[in-house]
Parts: C-alpha cells; sequence; structure tokens
C-alpha cells in the first residue's frame, strides 16, 4: 500500500514542455466554462420572476420560453457549478489526489468545500458586508487561479502528479454526467424555480442565509425554537447553499441547486468504490445504467422525501442527505486506500453533514472488524481517534460560545432512545425504501454474500443494520433511508457477474429496463407544483422589518403570532380537515416583494402602533399583533386543499409516524409495540424512569 504523502512529493524525473501547455489547456477550457455564469448572473432571478407559469395547464414545458428554460438557464448552472468546483479541481491535482476521473471530482468538492467556505468569510469580515454577486464570482475566480498557479509550479518543479486523463471511457463519464444534469434541470424546473418552500426547505434557506452576515450557521438563542437547527453535526449543507445565494440571489433555486454538485460527485465517488481493487473499469453501458440508480434515487428525494403533506423540497432533506453519502463514501474509499489524512478530512467532513452519519461510520467500522482478515486496526483506531476528537470538540464548543447550538438531532442518542418506544415490526411496506430507489436489482442483489468481496460484505453488513435498526422504529420518516437506497448500487456494480462478457448484452438489458420500472413507479401520481405557502405569504403585509437583516428577535415573535394563523402541517387536523403549514414559509413570501401588487388581508405589525383601518385583532403576544381584514379570505385561505401525499403513494408513511408529537395516537395503531408497557408488566421500574428521562432530555421539533 502507499504511504500517505508519497503522492504529493517531488520527483527528479524531468517532465515535458508538452504537460505544462496540457495543464494551460485544462485552465482555459474550465475558464471558459466559467463564462456563461459570469455573463448570467440575474439569468436564475428572471426564471425565478416566471413562477405564475407553475400554475399554467403545463408547468413543465413552456415553449413560448424554452430557450431562457431549456438552454439558458442550464448552461448557467452547470457553468456555476463548474466555477464551485474549480478551485478543488486544480488542487487536487496539485496534490496528486487525481487518480481517476470519479476520485478527481468528488475530492474537488471536498476542497472547494473548505477553501470558498473559508476564504469567502475572512473576505466578508475585512469588507464588514455581505459578499454577493460579480464581487463574490471573482473571489472564486481568484482562490481558483490561485490554486492552479500551485499547481503549475509544481509542474515546474517536476513533481509527481496523478493525470485522470487518457483512461478508459472517462468520455463517456464526461459526457453521462453533462447529458444527466441537463435532463434533470430541465424536467424538474418547476420544482427546482417556481415551487414554493415548505417548512424543511425554508429552514434550511434561513439557515444558510446567515453566512451572509456571520461566520457560522447558527441562530443565538434569542430566535427560540430555531436556535439548535441546524447544530454543528449538520451543518455542512449550509454553506453551499450559501454559495449560490451570494451568487444568485434569495430565492428557491439557491438552496436547491446544491443537488447538483452533489450527485455529480456522488456519481464520482461511487465509480471510485465501485472500481477499487478491480482490474478492469466500468463499462461504457454501466457507466449509463449506474445513472439510473441514481436516477431513481434522484426522483424520490425531489418527490417524496418530505414531512410536509403537499409538496417535498430538495433543499432539505434531499440536500443533506445526499452531501452525508458524498462524504461517508469518501471516507470509506481512502480507508480502503490507507491515505489517513483524506481518510479524516471526509470523516470530519461525514460528522458535520448530519448525525446520521457517525451511525454509519460506527457500522463500517463493526463490519471490518468482524468480516476482514487480517483486521485493519491502524485505520480502525485512526477514525475511532477522530470521531472521539469531534465528539470532544463538539461538546466543549458549546460550553465555550452560547451562540452555537448543543450537537445532536433527531438522530443523536437520547432522540434515537426515545424513539425506540414505539417499535412496529409488521410493517412490509417499508421494504420498498430499501428495495425500489436503488432500482430493484441491486438491492435484491445483497443476498448473494458467497459473491461478495470484503468490500462488499462490509457495505452489506452496513445496509442490512441501518436499515433494520429504522425499521423497526414506528416513528420514522423516508430520508432516513437514504443509506440503505445508495449502498446497494456499489455492492452491486462489484459483483464479478456483471463485467463477465457471457450474456452481458441480455444482463444488462434486463437490469435497464428493471432499472426504468422502478423509476416509473416511483413518480407520485402527482406533480403540479405546489404554490398554496405563497398564496398565503403575499396576502401577509410585514411591518415590523428585520426579516432581511435576520433580525432574531423578530423571527422569534413573528413566527409565534403567524402560527395563529393555521395549524402546523404536523397538527393532526392537516392536510383533511385544514390548510396547515410553517411560519417561516409565510413569512418568508410575505418578505418577497417580487413586483407583485399584493391583495393584504393580514398585517403583522408591533402592538403599541395605530389598528390598521378596517382589520381585526386577531392576536398579540410579546409586543407584535396579528390583525385580519376579511375572515372569509381567512376560510377560504384555511379551506386550501393542495394534493395530497405529496409523495408516491408506494413511500407514503403514516403521519402518525413522521411526528414524534402524535405519539399518544400511535398506540392505537395496529401492530405498534409500546415498550414502556412491556417493562411495566416485568416490573423494570428502573428501566421505566430511564425512559421518561430521556423523554424529557430529547426535545423534537415537530414543526417542520
Amino acid at each position: 500500500m502507499e504511504q500517505q504523502g508519497r503522492d504529493i512529493t517531488c520527483e527528479s524525473t524531468s517532465l515535458t514542455v508538452g504537460k505544462r501547455w496540457y495543464a494551460l489547456g485544462l485552465f482555459l477550457i474550465i475558464a471558459i466554462g466559467w463564462l456563461p455564469v459570469l455573463f448570467g448572473l440575474n439569468t436564475i432571478k428572471s426564471v425565478t420572476a416566471l413562477y405564475p407559469l407553475a400554475n399554467s395547464a403545463h408547468p413543465y414545458f413552456v415553449p413560448e420560453h424554452a430557450v431562457k428554460l431549456y438552454l439558458l438557464t442550464p448552461l448557467v448552472v452547470m457553468s456555476s457549478c463548474l466555477l464551485f468546483l474549480s478551485p478543488g479541481l486544480f488542487l487536487s491535482l496539485a496534490l496528486n489526489s487525481a487518480k481517476s476521473l470519479g476520485q478527481w471530482i468528488f475530492t474537488s468538492l471536498a476542497i472547494s468545500l473548505i477553501l470558498i467556505s473559508s476564504v469567502t468569510g475572512i473576505v466578508q469580515s475585512i469588507m464588514e458586508k455581505p459578499l454577493r454577486d460579480g464581487w463574490f464570482a471573482t473571489v472564486v475566480v481568484i482562490i481558483s487561479t490561485v490554486c492552479f498557479v500551485f499547481l503549475f509550479i509544481r509542474i515546474i518543479r517536476n513533481c509527481q502528479i496523478a493525470w485522470p486523463f487518457g483512461k478508459p471511457h472517462n468520455s463517456t463519464i464526461i459526457l453521462s454526467i453533462l447529458v444527466i444534469i441537463l435532463l434533470f434541470l430541465i424536467t424538474l424546473t418547476p420544482k427546482i424555480y417556481w415551487e414554493n418552500f415548505n417548512g424543511d426547505g425554508v429552514e434550511a434557506f434561513e439557515a444558510s442565509r446567515l453566512l451572509l452576515v456571520q461566520q457560522l450557521p447558527f441562530w443565538p438563542r434569542s430566535a427560540g425554537s430555531i436556535f439548535e437547527l441546524p447544530n454543528i453535526t449538520m451543518m455542512l449543507f449550509t454553506f453551499p447553499v450559501s454559495w449560490f445565494i451570494r451568487l444568485f440571489g434569495e430565492v428557491e433555486a439557491s438552496a436547491r441547486l446544491p443537488y447538483i454538485l452533489y450527485v455529480i460527485a456522488l456519481y464520482g465517488v461511487m465509480l471510485s468504490l465501485i472500481e477499487h481493487g478491480k482490474a478492469k473499469p466500468v463499462g461504457r453501458i454501466e457507466l449509463w445504467l449506474i445513472w439510473l440508480g441514481l436516477a431513481v434515487y434522484s426522483v424520490v428525494m425531489v418527490f417524496s422525501a418530505t414531512y410536509n403533506p403537499y409538496n417535498a423540497d430538495i433543499a432539505s432533506p434531499g440536500n443533506r442527505d445526499t452531501l452525508l453519502m458524498v462524504c461517508f463514501f469518501g471516507f470509506v474509499f481512502f480507508f480502503l486506500r490507507q491515505e489517513y489524512i483524506w481518510m479524516s478530512l471526509f470523516l470530519c467532513l461525514t460528522y458535520l453533514s448530519s448525525p446520521a452519519g457517525q451511525i454509519i461510520v460506527g457500522l463500517w467500522l463493526l463490519a471490518v472488524i468482524l468480516i476482514w482478515k487480517p483486521k485493519p486496526w491502524l485505520p480502525v483506531v485512526i477514525t475511532t481517534s477522530v470521531i472521539l476528537g469531534c465528539k470532544l470538540i463538539t461538546a466543549i464548543l458549546p460550553n465555550i460560545c452560547i451562540a452555537i447550538p448543543l450537537s445532536g438531532g433527531e438522530h443523536s442518542f437520547f432522540a434515537l432512545l426515545s424513539k425506540l418506544r414505539f417499535l412496529l415490526l409488521s410493517d412490509w411496506h417499508r421494504f420498498v425504501f430499501l428495495v425500489v430507489p436503488s432500482g430493484i436489482v441491486p438491492a435484491i442483489s445483497l443476498v448473494f454474500w458467497k459473491h461478495q468481496d470484503k468490500v462488499a460484505r462490509s457495505l452489506t453488513f452496513v445496509t442490512l443494520v441501518y436499515f433494520s435498526f429504522f425499521y423497526v422504529m414506528a416513528d420514522t420518516a423516508y430520508h432516513y433511508f437514504v443509506p440503505a437506497m445508495l449502498i446497494p448500487l456499489i455492492v452491486f456494480w462489484r459483483y464479478d457477474f456483471i463485467s463477465n462478457p457471457r450474456h452481458r448484452t441480455l444482463k444488462l438489458t434486463c437490469i435497464g429496463v428493471i432499472g426504468i420500472i422502478s423509476l416509473l413507479i416511483s413518480l407520485p401520481n402527482n406533480t403540479a407544483p405546489n404554490m398554496s405557502a405563497r398564496l398565503v405569504g403575499e396576502a401577509i403585509e410585514d411591518r415590523i422589518g428585520g426579516y432581511h437583516k435576520l433580525n432574531p428577535i423578530v423571527k422569534r415573535r413573528v413566527f409565534f403570532i403567524l402560527s395563529h394563523l393555521f395549524p402546523s402541517s404536523a397538527s393532526i387536523k392537516v392536510p383533511h380537515e385544514s390548510y396547515g403549514g410553517a411560519p417561516g414559509q409565510w413569512y418568508h413570501y410575505a418578505n418577497r416583494a417580487d413586483g407583485i401588487t399584493r391583495d393584504v388581508n393580514y398585517v403583522i405589525q408591533l402592538s403599541d402602533h395605530p389598528p390598521p383601518a378596517g382589520m381585526k385583532l386577531i392576536v398579540t403576544k410579546e409586543g407584535v399583533a396579528l390583525f385580519v381584514r376579511s375572515e372569509s379570505v381567512w376560510a377560504s385561505h384555511g379551506a386550501l386543499r393542495p394534493p395530497t401525499p405529496a409523495e408516491s403513494r408506494i413511500y407514503a408513511i403514516q403521519r402518525d409516524m413522521l411526528f414524534l408529537g402524535r405519539a399518544k395516537s400511535m398506540e392505537n395503531i395496529p401492530g405498534i409495540i409500546d415498550l414502556k408497557k412491556i417493562l411495566e408488566r416485568f416490573g423494570l421500574d428502573s428501566l421505566i424512569d430511564m425512559l421518561k428521562r430521556l423523554e424529557k432530555q430529547t426535545s423534537i421539533s415537530i414543526d417542520r
């Protein structure tokens, strides 16, 4: 095995002048790729302004705006992704970490995450104002240029550098990325640019917006319940979102477009893991079929991964969970290669992506200890040490700085134990979450243990144990199963019989047909964009101000006041008895002018100001008052019934199981096992007391 650090040492072998020109040519190609976004910064805003088209009969195809929607806009988006990856693309080459095209891509994302986020924060603190638009683009271009200069200096010094070019099927990889991303941006135009945020999406957007005025995406305690969202162990996704906000403005697409970066990196890291230790690279057809599996996964994340009854929002949890898997797969890849600096970097990124990262990393360590011979004790010890170090730091930081929330979240230790009070073993429908999103065949192939190598067996172990753990929980959500959706793709494409030329055409044809079937059955019954939150928000006049300044006290007060308009989307009345949502949605759209004339029906203002003429006071709290002009309009909004469920019916989860706040109603669901009652029956009072303490210590927001 190569020793860490050997790859980036300088060697005495001469490097031809032609390779220097080769590097200059690469820089020229990438720089040309920046031009669409540098000259089209306002394109996304202009497309967002077309949101009324979401209510048209055919929002997914608007021929009168075809050039802008299906050509110029995708070109600008893909150019922006190239711009953001550029620092990493150059520095990954300079560090000799681009031994394949897939590895080059996903290591570039990790490097760019660190470089762009840190440099942007420094420049912004010097400027003492938000870094936006062309200024931000200029900073990213400068970072990229500096990274290229470093690469060129290393080339001049004849340093050892691995070039990913000229390897088999690289042209197919690049072509497949361009084609698939183009299709994604074209076919999902209304979902990306026009559909209103749901509660999770606007929460992710607002947290990311904080990075335009401060260094970390944490609300102060004065903001109320949103103080803990995000926390340290799920903050990483906010940084790329802030890049797009800086570049394209405070629009929905800015919170959703990072998914493009993640899915490209996901494809690259999966290819790297599939090919690790294999004599032959992945074939051309297989390269496209892997994308088919990711297409199914993307469809279910775009349409079905949601707590909201009306629409899913890939801004959250789709972005966060996809980034988690990129980081985890990167950790596994460098664990296998025993490159410990890179392994530790991706391990830290995994830790910062989601609390679920600690679970899958722990399962991976358990798998290699149980399965591998000889045992890889050194990487196991390093991994354990890094995780313990991360946990120690995150335990200390909130005590040093009260502005940093405690780590944890829905996958924290106490939260998971609390969720284990109610168990459900008979919901066979949940196997759909494992089988269908990967394209059916990959999940089924997990059972062929004897035909797997130690890498595939370890990943199979992680998949089955992780899936089983969340399968038994009555209180569950679709996005909990994301690792079990993606890992089977790696296991399946590592099988030797796939690359065996015998009956190859027949095998690949069957895999493709079944994958297409899984894609079709994953589509929701109704794909129409949900615009109800915008409709309600545009009827609200905010006379307090403070939204654009991210005033936390105002946000807490307004959230409480607006919660009196309609029930939370988690309410048992929603969606069949009443329209519901999240105050964050309505507050956001109340402050999105978009050049429209509003038909105001609700006013929020300071309670000591004169009441608006002809309006009725509904509630006052903490110096803020809510007024309503027409109660009939209010009733009509409460009677809104957007199509539901948002997700495909094959992925639908009972709403009682989505929200811990409905735990009492769980007792009446057939098949529910109440662990507390079982313990009481056997007289285990001490364990019952422990459960009660855990329930008090665990605080999970049900206002999604």
